[in-house]
């Protein structure tokens, strides 16, 4: 006569835990292939918003490279870990610009600084006199009408040939290292003028 088989509880949940691990380890495996599929379509998005911006901040030079620098980053991470409070600002990444004949003309940055809603992030070029070739607005979700004016040309063409500590003009004309502020957007304006400080200031720490 044939054993009758008693089903238990515990074999049902052993069998119903294996199923859900089994289900578990699938969707990892999916998610993780949408995730390093997705990750490389940003971090290529990102790497060109990178390069666009240091092509406009370098526009007024001709045959201009940017090289990538590990010894520059590791600076300016030490930099940062030291100085980005006090300058409400901080630098994400840096290359080295060259030219035709392989010669430093400068460095191109990137940066962010604390806006009305969200961080700015800037490019900004500063050549071997520490002298800013151009800036321009990578990323900014500023309001339409005021903050987002941080994008017009006219705006931005007053950071050119500055160099120093650039501040907002309070009255009167604009003094050499200042600029004019956007109307009815002051934190706006502070945002941008912040990151492109922290950029002159790297550039003198690391040529004083």
């Amino acid at each position: 006569m044939a054993k009758k088989h008693i089903k238990r509880k515990g074999d049902s949940l052993l069998r119903d835990g294996l199923v859900l691990c089994a289900i578990a380890v699938v969707l990892g495996l999916i998610l993780g292939g949408v995730y390093w599929k997705t990750k490389k379509r940003i971090d290529d998005a990102s790497d060109a918003a990178r390069l666009s911006g240091y092509n406009n901040v370098y526009k007024d030079y001709t045959d201009i490279e940017f090289e990538e620098s590990k010894e520059l980053n590791k600076s300016i991470e030490e930099y940062n870990s030291e100085n980005s409070e006090n300058m409400r600002a901080y630098i994400d990444n840096a290359s080295i610009a060259k030219d035709s004949q392989g010669s430093v003309a400068g460095y191109a940055f990137i940066a962010h600084s604390a806006g009305y809603s969200g961080n700015v992030t800037i490019a900004a070029g500063v050549d071997t006199s520490g002298t800013v070739t151009g800036i321009d607005i990578v990323y900014m979700n500023e309001m339409a009408g005021l903050g987002a004016g941080c994008t017009d040309e006219s705006f931005k063409e007053q950071f050119k040939g500055k160099s120093g500590k650039i501040a907002i003009k309070d009255g009167g004309e604009p003094a050499d290292n200042e600029i004019d502020g956007l109307t009815r957007a002051t934190i706006t304006s502070e945002a941008v003028v912040n990151a492109v400080n922290i950029c002159l200031d790297y550039f003198s720490s690391i040529n004083n």
